[in-house]
């Protein structure tokens, strides 16, 4: 009788392992359907990328998924480069009296510089040049020479002239003032410092469905009445500019 009640409590025990088990692996594939993200990688817990659930949902955020019939692409893995091989200044207007620089010498440029100064490169410096380019045929170029120090490749340049046309060029000067060019920006304008004297007005039409339409109705100053808007968020129908 004993043998009889062991194997049915070990017959009992199989059924209790198979219904923990079943209900385990139901709930899994239940949460792999609602909540794919909660479903650990095939490669373990944390994936074969060490990424887990957690960071997994932070990325879904910005997946875009199909976009116009494309396969969005993923993030590509590095680093941007430090340089791209190519000589080159470019120049960006912070502000009025501010511009922001950066710039990429290759050696091969620079020991070509070096081999034209001759024996006057020893003591070089590098140094910016500002020009200021002339807009009017009567106007005089003006430059104006700021020293850097040498390994730099940003800087933050001081120019002081809101509206106006320049240009920055980065070269070598010997200590008896000769300069050779290494690289040369693209002309930029600085924005102007005051409000813009140009006050001319174009008025259009608004429509519900396309650009707006130039018109030479003008507006009357009296209060446009409020227009019920459709679920678009835009008015029913088109207001009149002359209202």
């Amino acid at each position: 009788m004993v043998d009889g009640a062991l194997e049915a409590g070990r017959d009992l025990a199989l059924v209790a392992v198979r219904c923990v088990v079943t209900a385990a692996e139901r709930a899994r594939s239940l949460a792999a359907r609602w909540w794919p993200f909660a479903a650990p990688a095939p490669g373990g817990a944390l994936g074969p990328a060490g990424v887990g659930p957690r960071e997994r949902v932070g990325e879904a955020k910005f997946d875009l998924g199909r976009v116009g019939g494309a396969v969005a692409v993923g993030r590509e893995p590095g680093e941007l480069p430090r340089a791209y091989g190519r000589d080159r200044l470019v120049a960006l207007p912070r502000d009025p009296w501010w511009l922001f620089l950066c710039w990429e010498i290759v050696p091969a440029t620079r020991i070509g510089a070096l081999r034209d100064l001759g024996a006057r490169a020893e003591g070089v410096r590098e140094v910016l040049r500002l020009d200021v380019l002339p807009e009017t045929p009567d106007a005089a170029p003006a430059a104006i020479d700021v020293e850097v120090p040498a390994g730099v490749d940003h800087w933050y340049l001081h120019v002081g002239r809101p509206g106006t046309l320049l240009a920055v060029e980065l070269g070598l000067r010997a200590t008896d003032g000769t300069s050779v060019a290494l690289v040369r920006s693209q002309p930029v304008r600085t924005p102007a410092a005051n409000v813009s004297p140009d006050t001319t007005v174009r008025w259009v039409t608004v429509q519900r469905h396309g650009p707006p339409v130039p018109t030479e109705r003008r507006w009357n100053g009296h209060v446009v009445p409020a227009v019920a808007a459709d679920d678009t968020g835009l008015p029913a129908s088109p207001v009149a500019a002359d209202r």
